[in-house]
């Protein structure tokens, strides 16, 4: 080899690849697992007192955080939601009370209580509107009230048409007038009413989802949390024995006590909540849902029998009898009175449908089961009064036909069907203060209860700085 190329091999760069660097450097795990090792005792405390701090610290969080999820998730539905549905259904009762109310006054006369009755009725659906309008969240159910509130206007218009019809012996303008508000309210009013009723349902029904997987979530958070500080104490107390060759410290076994009284409280706490919400969801709305839109059902029902005396055609009485089956449905060959017997002896019956049947099939609550067997013997009553009713129209004794229908006199048609109504009223009233208990049990289990948290969680650190100080104590002196 020549002393020139000697020279050149000398002069180039030693290259050293990646890997040769890296031989003989600790990896990250090793660099970790040596400082531990080289930890001294009082560090070892140390890092068990934050860390069980820290852990206890966690739990807290998550606990606190999964309360206010589910506070707000109940009020969200019952609070929100839930009424904005029944606000939703009172339009709808609201304006068939209203339609069946213009055709009984052209039916019978203009003045007295019934006249005031039916202007007194007109505001409280004006002030139903208003409510929906200040609870309406979007724009598409402002847009549906808006529009509700130009149909309405445009309904009164044709109500009083028909009013100044009769006051003229205009029997022809008062149908033509009658015809038009109907129209009305059947393609614009009850229509914007039940998207929004639906728009409504659709809400509770997501927030009442949400809610419930929230609380699943929080479930499994609250125990993945909690096991934490009960692990690293039960590691701290088992290592401290080792160590010190002493026996448990009370001071440690309290903590971890407290612990596991916080991870119960807070996970049985959401689940007991958990189990109330699906209560009022499932058992006191549903019901009260099938009630009120039953009622719906009941006042247009009861609004088409006035439209068939006044406007007799086939259309009014078919509609009758669709809105009575929405109502109750009952199977071949039984009977209502079977179906209240059933009821008496707390059976069910196959094949029964309906709004009232749903209500049936979901009794839950004390005094339930007589309102509705009272409401169904007032239901009966009704559909007989109104057979009655068609039976004189039928024969030609128009007048005894209308007598029958709009009389208030006890066995007339507005007589009953107002007991029916009321008999509907306090079975609703049950489910409403049932609804409304619940949503209040539910809300005070949370009152107060970040503060409580925090404040044992306090008092765990505290127990666990005491059972730990002893130890640390002894490498200061």
């Amino acid at each position: 080899m020549s002393v020139t190329n000697t020279a050149t091999k000398l002069a180039q760069p030693t290259v050293t690849t990646a890997t040769q660097i890296n031989i003989g450097q600790p990896t990250l795990r090793q660099r970790l697992s040596q400082s531990l090792q080289s930890l001294s005792t009082p560090q070892w405390y140390r890092v068990g007192l934050y860390g069980t701090c820290g852990a206890s610290l966690l739990l807290l969080l998550s606990a606190i955080v999964s309360v206010q999820a589910q506070r707000n998730g109940i009020e969200s539905v019952a609070k929100s939601a839930i009424p904005n549905v029944i606000q939703a259904q009172r339009l709808k009762t609201a304006m068939t009370d209203i339609d069946a109310m213009v055709a009984n006054r052209m039916l019978g006369s203009l003045s007295g209580a019934g006249q005031e009755l039916y202007y007194k009725r007109q505001g409280e659906l004006s002030e139903r509107i208003v409510q929906a309008a200040q609870i309406a969240s979007g724009e598409t159910e402002q847009a549906m009230i808006q529009s509700l509130v130009r149909s309405f206007n445009a309904y009164t218009v044709q109500a009083e048409q028909a009013r100044f019809a009769k006051q003229r012996g205009d029997q022809a303008g008062v149908l033509e007038a009658y015809r038009q508000a109907a129209e009305i309210l059947d393609r614009q009013m009850l229509p914007s009413a039940d998207r929004l009723a639906r728009i409504n349902e659709a809400k509770l029904q997501a927030s009442y989802r949400q809610t419930q997987a929230i609380a699943i979530w929080s479930y499994l958070g609250i125990l993945l949390s909690g096991l934490l500080p009960l692990g690293s104490l039960v590691v701290l107390q088992i290592w401290l024995a080792h160590q010190t060759r002493r026996r448990l410290s009370p001071m440690l076994v309290a903590a971890t006590l407290l612990s596991l009284l916080s991870l119960f409280t807070s996970s049985s706490g959401l689940l007991s909540r958990s189990s109330q919400l699906r209560m009022l969801t499932e058992d006191a709305y549903a019901s009260l849902r099938a009630l009120r839109v039953g009622r719906v059902h009941l006042y247009q029902a009861n609004g088409s029998a006035s439209r068939y005396l006044l406007d007799p055609t086939e259309q009014n009485l078919q509609a009758f009898d669709w809105q009575t089956e929405q109502v109750l449905k009952l199977p071949d060959g039984v009977t209502l009175p079977q179906v209240i017997a059933a009821y008496k002896t707390d059976q069910q019956v196959p094949g029964l449908s309906g709004e009232f049947a749903d209500a049936l099939n979901q009794i839950s609550f004390p005094g339930e089961r007589e309102r509705l067997i009272a409401m169904l013997a007032a239901y009966g009553q009704y559909l007989q009064v109104n057979q009655q009713i068609r039976q004189l129209f039928a024969s030609g004794q128009t007048q005894a036909a209308i007598d029958l229908s709009i009389g208030g006199n006890p066995g007339q048609s507005y007589a009953i069907f107002k007991q029916l109504r009321d008999q509907n009223e306090q079975a609703v009233v049950i489910n409403t203060e049932m609804l409304d208990q619940l949503t209040a049990q539910m809300l005070n289990t949370l009152n107060g209860f970040e503060g409580k948290a925090a404040m044992i969680t306090a008092l765990t650190m505290l127990m666990i700085l005491f059972g730990l100080r002893p130890r640390l104590r002894e490498y200061l002196l």
